[in-house]
């Protein structure tokens, strides 16, 4: 599950119609590039520039951090935590939409407030927040008591740590 959100960082799921620098597709690795490289507009607010890198490493940095705790501390609440501050964090960047839109075609004040091209991040968004809820849930799923009645198997919810 923690896998397919941080294979989501290079997986291009970001659609622009019509494409820019030739990609109808990118993936935040490739939007991170473009800003790295000088690629994107330059005319795009300042603002933009470190909104979306921080939104997007905060997001990816917490699947690591949650992914480090259940494999270290199994059975904890904080990877459920992380995961319900990420599902947030995924639902925010529908709002960073339009910085997405200035960062891929320019300022839009610059051309009377409007753009001519569209920004779809709807694949990244919902595959982030459902990894992340996927991750509150399942963390926060608690084991049956430690001391089962005599016949009944005890299911296993916690992973293992590969001590």
């Amino acid at each position: 599950m923690l896998i397919i959100g941080l294979l989501s960082f290079i997986e291009p799921l970001i659609i622009t119609d019509p494409p820019v620098m030739g990609h109808a597709r990118w993936s935040p690795l490739d939007i991170a590039r473009g800003l790295y490289d000088g690629k994107l507009p330059r005319d795009a607010n300042k603002v933009t520039f470190w909104t979306l890198p921080l939104h997007f490493a905060l997001i990816y940095l917490l699947l690591i951090m949650a992914a480090g705790c259940l494999w270290l501390f199994p059975g904890q609440a904080l990877p459920g935590y992380m995961g319900v501050i990420g599902a947030i964090m995924a639902l925010e960047t529908w709002r960073l939409e339009l910085d997405m839109k200035s960062l891929f075609y320019g300022n839009p004040m610059l051309y009377g407030g409007h753009t001519s091209g569209h920004v779809k991040p709807a694949a990244l968004v919902s595959q982030l927040f459902l990894v992340m809820i996927a991750l509150a849930f399942l963390s926060s799923a608690k084991a049956s008591p430690a001391n089962p009645q005599h016949g009944e198997r005890r299911p296993r919810w916690r992973l293992k740590s590969l001590k």
